[in-house]
């Protein structure tokens, strides 16, 4: 019996190793279809995606250094990459209750802007139907953008637009 199990045994064991070096005997296939990296993100309980390609970096637990401010989404200054940047609560500007205390920054690829936020769900790579216009104002061109993430449809933030609206709001408080 035992004879008969090892035969088995070393049977199986050649055909993974025949199975597993086939894999190398053949070029490795491309993926063709252009994927979309999100960050699933939550402000309080409400899901929201972002776009990886508008994230310069992701910090956690950063010491945010307090700024008075007309502007009550500005939570303050926090030291990224060598450099101080404001630090704006994601949730506030979006018309969200804010944040208590936010454990989540995002770094805006095209800005030195920082955002902070509650919960990471984490990094997911989409299939881009999985990405679809909803209703909404996100532009004047078009609806708000959805990811369906994990079978839930986030609306997708807009962080180009989100610091266009930053920028105008800071212009307006300097004004006043």
């Amino acid at each position: 019996m035992k004879k008969e199990l090892g035969a088995e045994v070393l049977g199986r064991a050649a055909e993974l190793a025949r199975a597993f070096d086939a894999g190398f005997a053949h070029a490795p296939e491309v993926a063709t279809r252009e994927q979309i990296d999100v960050l699933a993100i939550r402000l309080g309980n409400a899901p929201h995606a972002l776009r990886l390609a508008q994230v310069a970096g992701l910090y956690a637990r950063r010491a945010i250094a307090p700024l008075p401010s007309a502007l009550p989404e500005l939570l303050g200054l926090v030291s990224l990459r060598a450099a101080i940047v404001p630090v704006y609560d994601l949730a506030g500007l979006l018309g969200r209750p804010a944040q208590q205390a936010p454990r989540w920054l995002v770094l805006a690829a095209t800005a030195p802007v920082a955002l902070a936020f509650d919960t990471l769900d984490g990094y997911r790579r989409l299939a881009p139907e999985a990405i679809v216009t909803g209703p909404g104002e996100a532009s004047a061109e078009r609806g708000t953008e959805l990811a369906r993430v994990d079978g839930e449809l986030r609306p997708m933030v807009d962080l180009r637009a989100l610091l266009e609206r930053i920028a105008a709001r800071a212009a307006g408080a300097q004004g006043a």
